[in-house]
């Protein structure tokens, strides 16, 4: 038997090594797994007992114990436990009330490998912020003891083991089989605690050093413990990273040779309407170019920045200048800044946005400028499928504004939210911000995402952010892309 479940423990063990997912550079050995302490009560049922149910409270006896836990899935895992502790037993009479004056100790080690099953889970799947959960167990494992059994009247020892064996320190080792069920809280994100109680079966009859009677002696372990969950080893990407792979920039990839110029580039969408909100990007070739830089945009009066920006630099606002700086330029030869600004109360005709990138050539300080304009025209929105904000002609609802899109092509969604490894609850989130139509939730490289509307056209997807920025105050709403109900990076 022993050899059985060694070769079964090596078995699992190399399952486990095996099974991992493929590597990548977010790989981590150590996903899902936990490790827990635990220390609770045995007690003891067998030959030596006077009760039926409750023992004395003299009986009761101290253990403590870890396990190491892998989760496959949600429901289904694997864990190896190694326990250490007491065991006793008093009888004050036989069965037909002659004295017996007996009390067995048994000091015991045991290591097992056990199948867990997530109860909750399995019954109600789709929950993974599940604050508690209950679950069972059963395993196979040895155990290792030795036992001493007195006449507590005069101190005499009448039989003993565990010290002939070939267990632990020439314990007696027998295979034992644990089952048990418990409950799991998790009160923070990688730590919970949790209680259990478990039957374990001993094969032998003198677990208590005393033969005769019960076939085969158990003992009830029960627990209070706490783990520690580790969890995949991720390089949690920046809100600037996220966004700007789904605003759809075009990419550049020419990267000039030796540079000594900066150019800046000042896109806008050719007009706009009043009450309107617009994204201004700058694309700036910079080359092989480092060091401090500071772009200083000067907004024509009537226009305000929305507080939304995708930089690697500190964005401030006041007085009509809208500044971003950097203490080190990005080593990008070619970077990107985007930011969204607002069209409250401007001079109706052409409006100009004059800017400065001031920057530095060893120890010269060195100017780049750049400008655009921009037409404010009556109440009309603009169309036209190249400018920055193409839009076509807003329908009445917004419900009536989203349509169908074939599975196998590219869908265009509105991302209005994402949370790292916790779900938002989609009720509060469409009463947060005021909207009706339904919210989808995905699972994207460590993150929930949640988005509204399904586009096969950019347009009308670039349209529908920009009503949602306005009409909903989602000022940080961006497109993102779905091939196959999957989202997808470009």
């Amino acid at each position: 038997m022993k050899r059985t479940f060694a070769i079964l423990l090596s078995c699992i063990l190399c399952s486990t090594l095996f099974a991992q997912e493929p590597q990548s550079e977010s790989f981590s050995f150590w996903k899902n797994w936990s490790v827990n302490v635990n220390m609770g009560t045995n007690i003891y049922h067998g030959d030596i007992n006077n009760y039926e149910m409750a023992p004395y409270k003299k009986d009761w006896a101290s253990a403590y114990g870890f396990y190491l836990q892998k989760q496959f899935n949600p429901v289904f895992g694997l864990r190896g436990q190694f326990l250490n502790g007491k065991i006793k037993g008093t009888k004050d009479h036989y069965g037909n009330d002659n004295p017996a004056y007996l009390r067995s100790e048994t000091d015991i080690y045991e290591y097992n490998i056990s199948a867990v099953a997530n109860f909750s889970n399995w019954i109600a799947p789709g929950k993974p912020d599940r604050k508690i959960s209950l679950y069972g167990f059963a395993g196979l494992g040895m155990s290792n003891w030795k036992a001493e059994l007195k006449n507590y009247k005069t101190g005499k020892i009448v039989s003993s083991n565990g010290t002939e064996g070939n267990g632990l320190g020439k314990r007696t080792t027998e295979t034992v089989i644990p089952v048990g069920l418990g409950a799991n809280y998790h009160f923070k994100d990688s730590w919970s605690v949790n209680v259990e109680t478990s039957i374990r079966t001993v094969n032998s009859d003198i677990l208590d050093a005393a033969k005769g009677g019960y076939k085969y002696d158990t003992y009830n372990y029960s627990f209070l413990g706490i783990s520690y969950h580790f969890k995949n080893k991720e390089v949690k990407p920046s809100p600037e990273a996220l966004s700007m792979e789904v605003l759809d920039f075009s990419k550049n990839t020419h990267k000039p040779a030796k540079t000594t110029q900066i150019d800046v580039n000042c896109q806008l969408p050719s007009q706009i309407v009043p009450g309107s909100t617009f994204d201004v990007k700058l694309t700036i070739n910079k080359g092989d170019i480092f060091g401090p830089a500071e772009i200083h945009h000067t907004l024509p009066m009537g226009f305000s920045w929305t507080g939304f920006s995708l930089t690697n630099g500190l964005v401030d606002f006041g007085n009509q200048l809208l500044t971003v700086k950097w203490e080190q330029l990005p080593e990008d030869s070619v970077i990107s800044v985007l930011y969204t600004l607002k069209c409250e109360q401007p001079q109706p005709g052409i409006n100009n946005f004059n800017g400065k990138l001031f920057w530095k050539s060893g120890n010269t300080d060195k100017v780049t400028a750049f400008s655009n304009t921009i037409n404010v025209i009556g109440n009309v929105k603009p169309t036209g499928e190249n400018d920055l904000l193409s839009e076509n002609k807003k329908p009445t609802t917004k419900e009536t504004f989203i349509s169908q899109v074939v599975s196998d092509e590219i869908e265009y969604r509105v991302q209005i939210m994402a949370v790292r490894e916790k779900k938002t609850n989609i009720d509060d989130l469409a009463a947060q911000y005021n909207i009706t139509v339904p919210i989808k939730e995905d699972y994207y490289k460590g993150y929930y995402i949640y988005t509204i509307g399904s586009f096969n056209n950019y347009g009308k997807a670039k349209t529908y952010m920009y009503e949602t920025r306005t009409d909903n105050n989602v000022h940080d709403a961006f497109i993102v892309k779905f091939r196959n109900g999957k989202r997808f990076a470009p």
